[in-house]
């Protein structure tokens, strides 16, 4: 398995993360109600724009809200400086956070479960 570094530069500093092309699929379940996203494909971008991997329709999320992107522990999200915020079981991610299995991620005013194995 061959490791590579990925460095995701941000407003005040820059956050590098070792990662492991490693087959994942992540799947995002609506906490409001039957909706669920995967995304199989990373770095994966999450937002309003047309172009992005995972588009989510909503007013409180931002053009281009925050990535999705593998690392050896799992799963990390990087906010993009969306206006209204990226969150991981109730805390504000400023730069970069780690996504475990069974963590709620919040994107403006909507929550997902996060899965995968």
């Amino acid at each position: 398995m061959q490791s590579q570094t990925i460095q995701r530069k941000t407003k005040s500093s820059s956050v590098t993360v070792p990662t492991r092309e490693i087959p994942m699929e992540v799947e995002l379940a609506s906490q409001r109600g039957g909706e669920t996203f995967s995304v199989d494909a990373f770095p994966a971008t999450i937002g309003r724009a047309a172009d992005v991997r995972l588009r989510i329709v909503d007013p409180t999320i931002s053009r281009r809200h925050c990535e999705l992107q593998r690392c050896e522990s799992g799963l990390l999200v990087c906010d993009l400086g969306s206006t209204n915020g990226t969150y991981v079981n109730g805390l504000r991610v400023t730069e970069a956070a780690l996504l475990l299995p069974g963590d709620r991620l919040t994107l403006g005013r909507l929550a997902f479960t996060v899965r995968y194995e």
